[in-house]
Parts: structure tokens; C-alpha cells; sequence
């Protein structure tokens, strides 16, 4: 799923109960989000 944001890939671990996801760039895996980092990031964007 290219061009996916932090939100989808939120969106997407809640529904399927998954606590961790591949990243990847062109096919190849550069990476890996955990719930954790959803988590931090969520809880460090500014409030309104």
C-alpha cells in the first residue's frame, strides 16, 4: 500500500489485531511500525 499515512497504518492495525507492520519502499522492506509508535506519535500532535 503505497502512500499510506500513520493514520492508516492505525486504522489498519485495529481492524485486522495486529501489533506490528512492515514498511516498505519499492517492494523492499525498509522498516517496521509497532502500535507503541502509533501510540507516541498520536499523543505528541499539537491540540487545537
Amino acid at each position: 500500500m503505497a502512500n499510506k499515512t500513520l493514520l492508516d497504518a492505525n486504522d489498519l492495525m485495529a481492524q485486522t489485531h495486529i501489533r506490528h507492520l512492515g514498511v516498505t519502499r519499492n517492494g523492499e522492506l525498509v522498516g517496521m511500525i509497532s502500535v507503541r509508535d502509533l501510540v507516541v506519535f498520536l499523543t505528541n500532535l499539537p491540540r487545537k
